[in-house]
């Protein structure tokens, strides 16, 4: 479970149940994954999309993401 929140917001700009991945080819087409980046951080991805036009978040300090094992 993930939910994403803007600082000072109390609703999150997103929530859902998606998996935890390796690689964008484990969820199908248009589907949420959460992955481990290049970089070494948490981020939350959509094969083949584009998370942050579809759902407005952007990365920075002022963002929260809560991941809850489901």
């Amino acid at each position: 479970s993930v939910k994403i929140f803007k600082e000072g917001c109390e609703a999150p700009i997103y929530a859902g149940e998606i998996p935890y991945c390796s690689a964008f080819g484990d969820v199908e087409v248009g589907k949420a994954l959460l992955m481990v980046s290049e970089s070494l951080h948490i981020q939350t991805a959509i094969n083949c999309g584009n998370m942050c036009e579809e759902y407005g978040i952007h990365a920075g300090a002022d963002w929260i993401m809560e991941i809850e094992k489901c």
